[in-house]
């Protein structure tokens, strides 16, 4: 089955009939449509005006991720030998 018209996925077992094998595709796709999309991404700037549960928007990365209204999960900022860095975790909102 094709989830949301894009690459095919393979179920994990064998089913006794296509109406079995049919039934758990489409939950299998339910289950997809559910999850929300992640995005990780070191700085190489650090923002520190970032902040947790603030949404943002991301741009020039590909139409998909762009659409993407996106929520910060966390920010880890950390001082090293070049200096202040950040990494960011999101998740679709």
């Amino acid at each position: 089955m094709k989830a949301g018209g894009g690459n095919p996925r393979k179920l994990k077992r064998v089913y006794a009939s296509e109406a079995e094998a049919a039934q758990a595709a489409k939950a299998a796709q339910s289950r997809a449509a559910r999850d929300p999309f992640s995005f990780t991404y070191d700085l190489a700037i650090a923002d520190c005006a970032l902040q947790v549960d603030q949404r943002i928007s991301l741009s020039g990365w590909n139409s998909k991720i762009d659409a993407i209204d996106w929520l910060v999960e966390s920010v880890e900022t950390a001082m090293d030998a070049g200096g202040l860095v950040q990494s960011i975790k999101l998740e679709s909102g």
